[in-house]
């Protein structure tokens, strides 16, 4: 029964996000329960992708880091805490590594 109801959450997901862009309903009991569920797959991927973009990373000043040039390896976390969003890239390098204990302890509510 969850997954029913799952299924037809993402399919009227879906119909509100095309209904826009179509001129007819469409008809979802010509699609099997596999196709179904990669349609929520599908909407759940690119709400989840939006959601990712529109998330700030928080600032270099927050991290301690080392940097050999071509891999950036989070050292600790110095910023005041709350929401912390890991940066893709500082100065330009991209965060491969986060270090152990990094952010042990810093009163951080979401990472």
């Amino acid at each position: 029964m969850k997954k029913l109801f799952t299924l037809l959450l993402a399919a009227l997901m879906l119909l509100c996000a095309t209904a826009a862009l179509a001129a007819e309903p469409i008809d979802l009991s010509t699609y099997t329960d596999a196709e179904l569920e990669a349609l929520r797959v599908q909407v759940a991927e690119e709400i989840r992708a939006r959601m990712l973009a529109e998330t700030a990373a928080s600032p270099a000043a927050d991290f301690r880091y080392v940097s050999n040039g071509t891999e950036v390896r989070i050292v600790e976390y110095v910023g005041n805490g709350g929401d912390v969003v890991v940066p893709d890239m500082l100065d330009g390098v991209p965060v491969t590594q986060i270090g152990e204990r990094a952010f042990y302890d810093k009163g951080i509510v979401s990472l």
